[in-house]
């Protein structure tokens, strides 16, 4: 999945654009709560090299906040990392080139849950 796609996927999804948010990396987006201003999802492009990869290229790479359950599942599949730059515990990068859409969507509408506000009592 190209970066253009998966902004609009979210956007028709969660109705929120991607902001820019770092002036030495305008390529990163950062996609979060209107309310509670959380950030549900990080888009970058990163060298492989972050990941153990021996090769030179720049991956375009999503991270997800998950349950550390289901991350510790996904790790052990082509396509998902520990998280770059982000708690490990409780963030995974996932490579956009190496997943399906239909992989890619319920993971970030669960982000996009557990990062959602906390109704009060």
């Amino acid at each position: 999945m190209d970066k253009n796609a998966l902004f609009l996927l979210i956007n028709q999804h969660f109705a929120i654009l991607p902001e820019h948010l770092f002036e030495k990396n305008p390529e990163f987006a950062v996609f979060r709560h209107l309310r509670n201003k959380k950030w549900f999802a990080l888009y970058m492009e990163v060298p492989a090299s972050k990941f153990g990869q021996q090769v030179e290229e720049i991956w375009p790479i999503l991270n997800l906040k998950l349950y550390p359950e289901l991350i510790e599942l996904l790790r052990t599949q082509p396509g998902y990392y520990p998280a770059y730059h982000m708690n490990k515990r409780y963030w995974l990068s996932i490579h956009l080139t190496k997943i399906t859409v239909a992989d890619l969507l319920p993971l970030i509408e669960e982000s996009y849950y557990l990062t959602k506000e906390k109704k009060k009592k």
